[in-house]
Order: structure tokens, then sequence, then C-alpha cells
């Protein structure tokens, strides 16, 4: 590879800023070329160069120095430090650069950050400002709050800034009044932040009451959630202890649980609080089961385990063959057979002997379990 040598002259090269902007770019076709073909001196900018080499091998010169540069390099080259680009002979090199005045660059930064301090020392200043007038208040102020709060102290610290912002100067005081602190502090004992601990204890409590089968607890947490303005978590709750609690002891739970809240959600509040508590007294009276809940469990984890194998020959896809031959496969159609079962393998080899789903304990399942055998047993 021959280099080009380097003339004794240095070119100062001067970028003008459009106003108001630190930053200027030099982009696109222009910058697609054979670097250094009819210049082979030395320049200089007025501004930080920050150039990316898309593609074109070539060298460098800073200074008194040479580097190599090809396709994926950054360079950084400070004001008024003298450099040239030369691509190798016959290549075309693509370049772009952000040309910075790191001066006006510093400047509109620390310009914004002034401007952030300012409003925050002002807010500061705001927040820490001290009541003008000595407070008062009611015999019952204190155990509203206290009671409402649950013992919870940063609710009840809340609860009296809150009191005190909404407080109206009675004779040269701030009268707290117990109506106020009830009802100020019930409602902030109600709420909770969505996603937050409380949030999921008050769901856990409401899933736990239904399994439980206690219809009261149900309605209470149910109510918290009513109170807080949140449909979606108790929704989702109803519906997963319908399949998961209930299940197969009583499978009509589910369709009248989905009915419930699909009404909830079309009605809103305050009047969603019917179809919903119907559903939690339906479900925290119906018998339980989690037969379904504890039988796809098992299954799912052989499957993560990686315990399986090949589906059976008889049960895959017909075209696993050709058209029309399913009876050369060996599948049992049952609907041909006695009470339409017949007697067929089809788990996997692997694990054809595997058993997930148990017969609940329950009139409905013990009824279905009692029907199966009196079936499998005449075969």
């Amino acid at each position: 590879m021959a280099k080009k040598r380097r003339k004794p002259k240095m070119e100062f090269r001067y970028y003008q800023m459009s106003a108001g902007s630190p930053i200027l770019a030099l982009l696109g076709q222009k910058w697609v070329q054979n670097y250094g073909n009819d210049v082979d001196y030395l320049h200089f900018h007025n501004y930080l160069e920050i150039g990316y080499c898309y593609g074109g091998d070539g060298f460098m010169v800073l200074g008194e120095e040479e580097k190599r540069f090809y396709g994926g390099i950054v360079t950084v080259i400070p004001p008024n430090y003298p450099h040239t680009t030369n691509s190798d002979i016959g290549t075309v090199s693509k370049w772009e650069y952000l040309f910075i005045d790191v001066e006006g660059f510093m400047k509109k930064f620390l310009d914004a950050c002034r401007r952030l301090l300012s409003i925050a020392l002002n807010l500061f200043v705001l927040c820490a400002e001290p009541i003008a007038l000595p407070l008062r208040w009611e015999d019952g102020v204190s155990a509203a709050i206290a009671t409402a709060c649950g013992g919870d102290v940063r609710k009840s610290i809340n609860a009296v800034e809150l009191l005190c912002e909404a407080a109206i100067p009675k004779d040269g005081t701030l009268l707290l009044t117990e109506a106020d602190a009830k009802a100020l502090s019930q409602r902030s004992a109600m709420r909770y932040d969505r996603g937050g601990d409380a949030m999921y204890d008050a769901a856990s409590a409401l899933h736990k009451s239904i399994r439980g089968s206690d219809p009261d607890a149900a309605l209470h947490y149910l109510a918290r959630f009513l109170e807080a303005g949140d449909l979606i978590t108790p929704c989702r709750r109803l519906l997963c202890a319908a399949s998961e609690d209930v299940g197969l002891a009583y499978p009509q739970a589910i369709t009248i649980v989905k009915s419930c809240v699909d009404t909830a959600m079309q009605l809103g509040l305050p009047e969603a609080q019917l179809p919903l508590a119907q559903a939690a007294i339906l479900l925290a009276t119906a018998p339980k089961s989690n037969s379904v809940c504890t039988g796809i469990m098992s299954a799912w984890a052989d499957v993560k385990a990686g315990r399986g194998g090949d589906v059976p020959r008889e049960l895959q896809n017909v075209h696993a063959d050709s058209a029309g031959l399913e009876r050369e496969q060996g599948y049992k159609y049952p609907h041909n057979y006695g009470h339409h079962w017949v007697r067929q393998q089809y788990l996997p080899d692997a694990i054809k002997n595997a058993h997930y789903y148990h017969y609940g304990d329950n009139k409905t399942e013990q009824a279905a379990k009692n029907y199966w055998e009196k079936i499998k047993e005449s075969q």
C-alpha cells in the first residue's frame, strides 16, 4: 500500500453552528469518497470532532502519528488538533461526523441543571413552610385516625398532613374535626398502590377466603377492592378461584363467575358490587376440588423436566402417512365401540403409566369416576 506524501501545509477549517445549537452534523452521500485523493496536507477544526467510519479502509494522520482505520471505528479529535484522513488507493470510504461546541454544550447543560435545582429548592421551601396557626382537634380525631389506618404509622402521618391542609381556620386556630378525620382516614386506609404489597395481600386474602369457604371474609376483602376503585384485581382472582379451588366439584361455577365478571365490568362501580359479591359468595359456598390444579401442575412438571417422547403413531396426524390411512396407523375410533370408549394407549411410551388427574372426593367427580370404572371394567 502506497502512502501519500504530506506537504508542509496546514489548513484551518471553521464551522459555523446553527443558532441555539451546540452540535453540527455532517451526514449523507457527500462523505462517501476516496479521502485524501486531492489533499495530502493536515487540517484542524474549531470544534471537537466525532467521526464514525461505516466502511472503506485507510489511514489517518494524527499529528506526527499514523493510525489505520476501518469500518466500525469511532474517532474523537479535539479542537485545533492537526490531522487528515486518507483512504487506501482505489478505496471509497464512508464517514459521518458530529462537530460539538463543548463550551456551548456544557453551558446549555448547566443552565438546565440550574433551572431544575431552582425548581427543587422552591418546592422544598414550599413543603417546609411551617403551619402559621396553632392546631387543635376534637376528642375523637386521634382514635379515628389510629383505628382507620390499621396501625400503619406512615398512613397515619399522611392522614394528619392531609387533614391539616384541609382544615378551616376558626377562632385563630386550625380545627381538626372528628368527622373530617373519619372521612379522610377511612379513604386513606382503603387506598393502595397498584402493584404494591397491600394490593397483593388483599388479593391473596380474597382468594384464600374463598378457598377456605368463608363467604364473610370473601365479601370483606372484595369490599376493600371496591372501596379502592379496583375491579380488575378481584375479577381475576374470582375467575382463577373458579377453576383452581372449585373446579370440577361444580363445573358450572366458571360459567356463572365469568357472567358475573362481564356484568360487573359493563356496569362499573358502584353497581358492579352486586355481581361480584354474587360470584364471591357462590365460590365460597360451593363444593371444593383442586383436582384440575394438581393435574395440570403434575403434567406440566413432566414436560418441563423433559419427560415425554414421541406421540404414539396411532395418534399422529393422518398426514404423517398419507391421506385416508388412519386405519393403517392403528388408531381405534372410540365412537365405533360401546359407550364410546375403547382401550388404547394415548400417552408416549416413556410415561405411558403416568397419572396426573385424580378424581376429587365430591359428588360430581365421584359420579364420573363410578361411571368410567364400570365401563372400563366391562371391557
